[in-house]
């Protein structure tokens, strides 16, 4: 019985552990930057760098990562279940940014042929409903997988930042980039508690 009790504490210390690591704010301070690039890429007419920004931002992160947070709590290794998850979350986003590329090809074609279906004319007259969805269940999922439960108030807030351009008659870029400052602000917030809650000890 002690021996199941063990493991059941042992999990929940390396859960803990996650979750201190991630208690930075740095990957929400990233995915505003995303959200607030992202706005103006579309901004520029250049969305199709928009799949480009995961491959950039990673490397950008981890090397924060060693400077802010590994100073402060130190270089976790988790065991292979939990590292599991955080490459599944790398390979859910590749995926999405793959099959965007694909629906936006499909979007493209369908929209230059003559004969265009009517799924089409629903989805570009709700696009913002469409989009504020489908960002909703991309935080959704990060969040079922990492378990930082912040991610599902984003989840809340894509879908009403995003899905409310549907109904109020201002550019859609502008809720992008509403969503990426709150987003940003709310991850340096973050950041600021975790300086606090973690400073550097000198050594003498």
């Amino acid at each position: 019985m002690s021996k199941v009790s063990d493991r059941i504490d042992l999990k929940e210390i390396e859960r803990r552990a996650y979750l201190s690591y991630h208690e930075d704010g740095l990957i929400d301070i990233l995915i505003g930057l995303g959200l607030l690039a992202a706005g103006l890429y579309f901004y520029a007419g250049m969305f199709w760098l928009v799949g480009s920004m995961i491959a950039i931002y990673v490397p950008i992160y981890m090397s924060i990562k060693k400077r802010i947070t590994f100073p402060r709590i130190g270089q976790v290794e988790f065991s292979k279940s939990r590292t599991g998850r955080a490459k599944n979350t790398y390979y859910f986003l590749v995926a999405i940014n793959v099959v965007g590329v694909v629906v936006g090809f499909v979007f493209w074609n369908a929209f230059s042929s003559e004969i265009r279906p009517e799924w089409m004319y629903v989805m570009i007259d709700n696009y913002a409903i469409v989009l504020g969805i489908v960002g909703a269940f991309i935080f959704a999922v990060v969040a079922w997988i990492t378990d930082l439960t912040r991610f599902h108030w984003y989840a809340a807030l894509t879908l009403v930042s995003l899905g409310s351009a549907n109904f109020i008659a201002s550019p859609f870029i502008g809720h992008v980039v509403a969503l990426g400052f709150i987003i940003t602000v709310a991850g340096y917030l973050q950041l600021q508690k975790f300086k606090g809650k973690y400073p550097i000890v000198q050594e003498n």
